[in-house]
């Protein structure tokens, strides 16, 4: 699994407050349909959402498992997990860093869905599956920069597999359904073609990312960018602490999040902004709804402890 080297902090951006919310909503309900950030180069996407993976708490996970499985979970378990709970064993857990991927543009179906694993197939005379991205992301997070740029077959195996949370796998003598519970992000630059339908409604969230008009916040975000660049290990030094009180905030919140319920009114204020642009269907009431649970368990208006 690649993972980015350490690089600037989230605690650290300048500005940006409604792109910065956005992401911190996914991270506090991962099921809350994806954040898609538009703007034009130079304004801090990427480095907002690599910022984002240092912040995340740890996951409890099956030790070794490349999908992640909860060790206490019957349901949306790999087929290897599986076999062992139908054998009677007993799962090994570990903490584990939350799935963090990369989609590439040029990315293949195999690497995305999953292939055979020649040389376990070859050693065992069994097939064996090899995890694509979609698996090795689940319970964690898949990013797609130009996302506007991305085949569309891909993006219509990455939209079923993010919408049911399951993936069917078929290859040479493999007919499997893996887990495959990923948090969208995705980022574009509208003058370099426009996103298509089918990707843009599945997005919950939509930021429009512009450079910051104000003299003071840009001097500070070229002061911060320069110093960087020029001591990077020390410059995160001087965010550990903030960065160490996201993490801790962002495990609050979804402790609250279970807990955090939306009122009668909340509901309705909810329908009444939702039926005002007329849409269609009703993803764009389940997307404000969820967003607005993970908002109020953010900032802590349900309690963090048990009942």
């Amino acid at each position: 699994m690649t993972r980015y080297p350490p690089g600037y902090p989230f605690a650290a951006l300048v500005g940006q407050q409604d792109m910065k919310k956005a992401l911190l909503l996914l991270a506090v309900d991962p099921d809350l349909g994806g954040v898609l950030l538009v703007g034009k180069k130079g304004t801090a996407k990427s480095t907002a959402v690599r910022a984002l993976e240092e912040i995340l708490p740890p996951l409890d996970a099956v030790k070794d498992c490349p999908f992640h499985c909860r060790p206490d979970s019957t349901n949306d378990l790999c087929p290897d997990c599986r076999r062992k709970i139908a054998k009677g064993l007993i799962l090994p857990t570990q903490p584990a860093r939350p799935p963090f991927l990369t989609l590439p543009l040029g990315a293949t179906e195999d690497r995305l869905v999953g292939g055979l694993d020649l040389e376990l197939t070859a050693g065992t005379g069994r097939p064996h599956l090899a995890a694509g991205l979609l698996g090795q992301a689940n319970r964690g997070f898949l990013y797609v920069d130009e996302i506007n740029l991305l085949d569309p077959y891909l993006a219509h195996l990455m939209l079923d597999a993010a919408s049911s949370g399951l993936l069917r796998v078929e290859r040479e003598g493999l007919s499997l359904w893996l887990p495959s519970r990923a948090a969208l992000i995705g980022t574009m630059n509208p003058e370099e073609g426009a996103l298509g339908p089918q990707l843009a409604d599945r997005f919950a969230l939509v930021v429009r990312v512009e450079g910051e008009a104000d003299l003071g916040l840009r001097a500070e975000i070229v002061r911060r960018r320069l110093a960087f660049e020029h001591d990077p290990a020390g410059f995160r030094r001087n965010f550990q602490t903030e960065t160490e009180k996201l993490r801790q905030s962002l495990l609050l919140a979804r402790e609250r999040l279970p807990r955090t319920d939306l009122s009668p009114e909340a509901q309705a204020m909810i329908g009444g902004l939702v039926a005002a642009a007329r849409p269609r269907g009703h993803r764009g009431d389940l997307a404000l709804a969820r967003a607005a649970r993970a908002l109020a368990a953010w900032e802590g208006v349900a309690p963090a402890g048990p009942r």
